[in-house]
C-alpha cells in the first residue's frame, strides 16, 4: 500500500510514511525481448521523523537505454503531512547516435486526509531540457494522486500525470492489490 518501497518512484514524500527498513527489486522482460527490459531497485532507511532512500532504474538494451540513480530524502512534517525531495542522475544512450546525461530534481507532498484516504502531489524538473545536440528532450512532469486503503491487503490508487508542453499527455491510472 502506501508504505510500499516502490512508492518513492511516484512521490518522494511517500517514504516518510514507512517506519521500517525496506527494499525491493523489480524486473521484467515483456515478450522475452531484451530491447524493452526493465530493472528497478529501491531501498529506504527510516529514522525518527524522516527517511533516506536510494533508487535505480534501467530500461532498454545495449543499443538503446535509459538509466537513473537517485537519492531521496523524505520528512514527516506533521501526522498528516509529509514532504520529500529527490535528486536523480539520468543517462540516455542511443548507440552511435546520442549519449547524454542530466540531473532531475523531484519534489512532492503527501496529505493523509483520513486513516484510509491519502492524496499527493509531485513534480519532476530536469535541469537540462535538451539532451545533446539532437531533438531528444526531457520535460517537466506534474502528478496528482489519490489513494484509498481500507486494510493492509487492499488499496486503490488513481493518479493523473501532465507533461510540460503536451496537452495530450494527461493520463489517468488506477491500480489495486
Amino acid at each position: 500500500g502506501f508504505a510500499d518501497p516502490f512508492s518513492l518512484l511516484m512521490n518522494p514524500a511517500a517514504r516518510a510514511v514507512g517506519d521500517k527498513f525496506s527494499a525491493g527489486v523489480y524486473g521484467e522482460r515483456p515478450y522475452l525481448l531484451s530491447a524493452i527490459q526493465q530493472v528497478t531497485t529501491v531501498m529506504q532507511f527510516p529514522f525518527t521523523a524522516d527517511a533516506i532512500g536510494v533508487k535505480t532504474q534501467y530500461f532498454g538494451s545495449s543499443y538503446f537505454n535509459e538509466s537513473s540513480v537517485g537519492l531521496v530524502y523524505a520528512k514527516k512534517l506533521t501526522a498528516q503531512v509529509s514532504s520529500g525531495i529527490a535528486l536523480n542522475y539520468y543517462h540516455f544512450n542511443a548507440r552511435e547516435y546520442l549519449s547524454a546525461t542530466s540531473l532531475i530534481a523531484e519534489g512532492g507532498f503527501l496529505f493523509r486526509l483520513t486513516d484510509e484516504l491519502i492524496s499527493g502531489v509531485a513534480v519532476r524538473l530536469p535541469t537540462r531540457k535538451r539532451l545533446g545536440k539532437g531533438n531528444e528532450s526531457l520535460r517537466a512532469l506534474y502528478q496528482f494522486g489519490l489513494g484509498y486503503q481500507p486494510s493492509d491487503r487492499f488499496y486503490l490508487m488513481v493518479d493523473a500525470w501532465k507533461e510540460e508542453g503536451d496537452r495530450k499527455s494527461t493520463r489517468l491510472n488506477s491500480s489495486h492489490a
